[in-house]
């Protein structure tokens, strides 16, 4: 993941995807924010969380012949 926010996220994977597909993105332990000294997961002030999004943007950021992709996702909020 490179960036989020409580709107949306962008991250790179190895597949291209598709602008306008509904995703499910998955964050767990995301460490560089964690500022506790929690030793177990389940004591973790970040817990994992689920969320739908929709696809906004995908660049092919591939190198080396190997595939990568950066993809912008807009969640679907909550109201």
């Amino acid at each position: 993941m490179r960036n989020f926010s409580h709107y949306g996220a962008s991250f790179e994977c190895s597949q291209a995807l598709v602008n306008g597909a509904t995703v499910m993105v998955r964050l767990e332990a995301y460490l560089s924010e964690c500022r506790s000294d929690c030793q177990e997961r389940i004591d973790c002030p970040w817990p994992p969380s689920i969320v739908l999004g929709d696809v906004k943007w995908c660049r092919d950021l591939s190198a080396n012949g190997l595939p990568r992709f950066g993809v912008g996702v807009k969640f679907h909020l909550q109201v």
